[in-house]
């Protein structure tokens, strides 16, 4: 038998089928289409970070002592707190920004704050020990994006380690 066309049975089939892949592949491309750009813009927004991370690796590199209080400060994952030789340095994550505020070991003298603008980055600083003995400063970062309303984490468990920074004859303070 010679048959030209499809039977309406074929269609009825054919048609929903096309709906569902045309579907899941509109869901497919509407997500790569929206979260890349947003992806781009927050690693472009990292831009300060280098920078950042360079005054940091100064710091702990002068440090005698990283520090777990100063004053009514307390160290944490969100504020790192280092003793140098003629000052007190600490570095903090507080409103999308990266701060640095020195605090000069002569009385009456302002602390000097410097910020990098980090927006939608997440840091949390550790200290690594061996035996109750620092001996490297970490940072962890993670880029939060927002997607369809709720924010979703890209660039997770990025690391810095400052190995071998704080020797150990100046760990204790």
């Amino acid at each position: 038998m010679n048959r030209r066309g499809v039977t309406l049975a074929e269609l009825l089939v054919a048609i929903p089928l096309l709906a569902v892949v045309g579907t899941l592949s509109t869901l497919v491309f509407q997500t790569v289409f929206e979260e890349t750009p947003k992806t781009h813009r927050a690693v472009a927004a990292l831009a300060a970070w280098p920078d950042a991370l360079r005054r940091m690796q100064a710091d702990v590199d002068r440090a005698e002592a990283v520090l777990p209080r100063a004053g009514d400060l307390d160290a944490g994952e969100h504020r790192l707190l280092l003793r140098l030789p003629d000052r007190l340095v600490r570095f903090e994550v507080r409103g999308g920004q990266l701060l640095r505020v020195e605090t000069p070991a002569e009385p009456g003298r302002p602390p000097v704050e410097t910020a990098w603008p980090l927006p939608g980055v997440r840091l949390r600083f550790g200290v690594l020990q061996d035996d109750g003995r620092p001996y490297a400063v970490e940072v962890r970062s993670a880029v939060e994006v927002t997607l369809k309303g709720r924010p979703v984490e890209r660039l997770t468990n990025s690391s810095v380690l400052f190995l071998h920074s704080l020797p150990a004859r100046r760990l204790h303070p």
